[in-house]
């Protein structure tokens, strides 16, 4: 059992952080950031070729960091893998000490950086999780017996502000079916949203952390709401973000708000500050949660 794991099933509340790996083999910055942010957060989520751009394979940085002592979360993709090459990742990842998996499909190639390449999708993030659940107890997916059990801590993603909140409730529960102990969730902007979403959920006594993505410019606040798939920001945050003299500062104070509430209603939180990681450190601090 790892730290993570063990806080989650003390009931006792978490922080994660997610971190991009490097687009190359150098890993100086990315053990450097890394570092920093294990002093602040129980975990750290290592994306899988996010959004479809190229990146160092999240098993190889996980398990990079796992030798320093750093707490991994792996995110896992079916877009790039057929069900051999999952498992094969998978048992690697076991024998490199990777200990939390995060099940995902997958962002659709056509909005990445390799456009051209051949999606797999033979998997997705139900069955996903059914196949790291029989690793587990010992089997590949063909059921035949492996020579040892991996020992896994499986999560899932949720969306709690979806305009199809029924279909993300069904998915959850299949989810919980094929094995997650726990949910990471879609950025939150809306806490009335995320209250009537842990009420629907309560019965499924499954560990909640509500995700909060920090925005850096107005512009990185459109995006979200114009572009990212389930992301809603509401017009008083967008129109805060348009007429801030400093956005990425009014950024952190916004993120650091959506914590301080989310902390007190969820499992947990899952803060994402992408390039500008060193400010998860200001957003705990001016949140005063940790």
């Amino acid at each position: 059992m790892n730290s993570f794991q063990e806080k989650i099933l003390a009931g006792k509340k978490v922080i994660t952080a997610e971190l991009t790996p490097p687009r190359g083999s150098g890993i100086k910055k990315f053990l450097c950031t890394a570092a920093e942010l294990s002093q602040h957060v129980d975990a750290i989520n290592i994306t899988d070729n996010q959004r479809a751009v190229m990146r160092m394979s999240s098993v190889a940085a996980s398990a990079i960091l796992a030798g320093q002592n750093i707490n991994p979360i792996c995110q896992i993709v079916c877009r790039d893998r057929n069900s051999l090459a999952l498992q094969s990742d998978l048992i690697g990842a076991a024998a490199l000490g990777i200990k939390n998996i995060l099940a995902l499909t997958g962002d659709p190639v056509q909005g990445g950086d390799n456009p051209n390449a051949k999606k797999v999708f033979e998997f997705e993030s139900v069955k996903l999780l059914s196949m790291l659940s029989l690793l587990n107890q010992g089997y590949g997916w063909n059921k035949k017996k492996l020579n040892c059990k991996t020992d896994f801590f499986l999560g899932a993603t949720v969306n709690p502000t979806s305009a199809n909140i029924d279909v993300q409730l069904r998915r959850m529960e299949q989810k919980i079916e094929a094995g997650a102990k726990f949910f990471q969730t879609q950025s939150v902007f809306d806490i009335g949203l995320m209250e009537k979403f842990i009420k629907k959920v309560e019965s499924f006594k499954v560990p909640i952390i509500a995700g909060i993505i920090m925005m850096k410019s107005s512009g990185t606040a459109s995006f979200l709401h114009e572009r990212v798939l389930g992301i809603r920001v509401p017009e008083g945050i967008l129109h805060t973000m348009n007429n801030a003299k400093d956005p990425e500062e009014t950024g952190v104070h916004i993120a650091a708000s959506l914590t301080q509430e989310l902390f007190s209603l969820c499992h947990g939180v899952h803060l994402m500050a992408p390039r500008r990681e060193h400010r998860i450190q200001n957003i705990l601090q001016i949140a005063n949660i940790r």
